[in-house]
């Protein structure tokens, strides 16, 4: 025989049998069950990622106000002093080093420079801290243009108040400025105190310390929709993007002046919760398929034996018709046994097909349960998640607010202990005079 004839005979023979349709649907289902499910357990967990990943942005805004609170205490505390006044007056190239020692300036805030200007915009003292050393270096000629124009010349602002934001001048700084003058309130202001904070790699890494998550500065910027977040330096631009099946990107935009480019920070996260539902996903479908199958193994084993049983006892009854040499109406008998034979071997086959049928039914509403329960599963994880990083972010936020009250009380006693002080050498001078 020739064996193509003989493997399509088998294929035919194959599809005709009604286990194969039902394998066949059964495979169908749970490939279309996977392929939906994964596609709304994917948005779900993506909508979930994106609102986590965008809920860190709160914490770079509360960073910043931080860092310019602190820039802004100590600009406001020292432009009202008649030490800084005179210095400016009397142009001391030393006098940044005598008043604002570069040691006590590193404890006090984040600050990259500092500067004593002239109502000109002319460094007279003070320039970028040093990585070690007592003495201020020059500051680059980017920055020094920047010093002679506002936002960083504040001799025209009213006494008393403070400028900060994010300025470009070579570099983003985050900066604050104000005008110094007299503690007695009388003249004109004589120059500008300015204090900067560098945003560039070591800067950025500051604020990541004091955020908590992992920014660094980004190149492009991210396409898509942005939700905007009001900061103490300007309204943020947020946008979050899925970069990888594994992977998700924060990146926030920050308003800069004197640069068309905001300054872009960003991060990568992971997407664990995603991963797991995948795992989930196929570790059912995989379950489910097993089982069907080990179900329809079973059906079609059944079958053949039963089938053989029923063809055993009509071979026994032929071979006694033709060999046994019984008188007819002995033959007869076997002939009406061989019929109640055939009988049940039809209804067998009637009964196999039901079977199938029911075994089909049971299967589909096995998986309906199995997803129903998969999909409760990934909403409680869902919620869990959500709640867990709910209370981390909580957590750190009164974290971050408690560190802010304590650093505003050491700066709340250090400006009484200077006034107080002021007000004795006031005190001294008028019982001198």
């Amino acid at each position: 025989m020739n064996p193509k004839v003989a493997n399509h005979s088998a294929v035919r023979r194959g599809l005709r049998h009604e286990l194969t349709w039902v394998a066949l649907a059964l495979a169908a289902a749970v490939v279309v069950a996977y392929i939906v499910l994964r596609a709304s357990t994917a948005s779900s967990f993506g909508r979930l990622e994106t609102r986590s990943a965008a809920a860190q942005a709160t914490r770079v805004s509360v960073a910043l106000r931080y860092e310019r609170r602190l820039l802004a205490d100590f600009t406001l505390n020292n432009a009202v002093w008649d030490r800084a006044y005179d210095a400016i007056r009397q142009r001391r190239g030393s006098a940044a080093e005598e008043l604002f020692q570069v040691r006590q300036v590193r404890a006090a805030a984040s600050m990259s420079a500092l500067f004593l200007i002239d109502r000109r915009g002319a460094v007279v003292s003070g320039g970028l801290l040093p990585a070690a050393g007592r003495r201020y270096r020059p500051a680059p000629a980017a920055l020094a243009r920047g010093l002679r124009r506002a936002p960083l010349l504040q001799t025209g602002a009213h006494i008393d108040s403070t400028h900060c934001g994010l300025v470009h001048a070579g570099i983003d700084y985050l900066y604050c400025a104000a005008p110094v003058v007299h503690s007695s309130g009388l003249g004109p202001a004589v120059g500008t105190l300015a204090v900067l904070m560098a945003l560039d790699r070591g800067g950025v890494a500051a604020l990541d310390a004091r955020a908590g998550i992992a920014l660094q500065p980004a190149g492009a910027a991210l396409r898509g929709p942005a939700k905007l977040l009001s900061s103490p330096v300007g309204t943020l631009s947020v946008r979050v993007r899925a970069l990888s099946p594994t992977r998700i990107g924060l990146q926030i935009a920050l308003p800069v002046s004197g640069s068309a480019a905001p300054l872009l920070l960003g991060a990568v996260y992971p997407r664990p919760a995603r991963a797991a539902a995948e795992h989930t996903l196929r570790l059912a479908a995989v379950t489910i398929g097993l089982i069907g199958l080990l179900a329809l193994l079973g059906a079609g084993l059944a079958g053949r034996l039963r089938l053989a049983g029923h063809l055993r006892r009509l071979q026994e009854a032929l071979e006694r018709a033709r060999h046994g040499g019984e008188p007819l109406q002995t033959s007869a008998v076997a002939l009406q046994g061989l019929a109640r034979d055939v009988s049940q071997l039809v209804q067998e086959l009637h009964t196999n097909a039901a079977q199938a049928q029911a075994q089909q039914l049971a299967a589909a509403q096995a998986q309906r349960a199995a997803e129903l329960e998969l999909e409760r599963a990934r909403e409680a994880a869902a919620a869990q998640a959500q709640r867990l990083r709910e209370e981390a972010q909580a957590q750190r936020e009164r974290d971050l607010e408690e560190a802010r009250l304590r650093r505003e009380q050491e700066l709340q006693a250090a400006a009484q202990a200077a006034e107080q002080a002021l007000a004795d050498a006031r005190r001294g001078a008028a019982q001198a005079a």
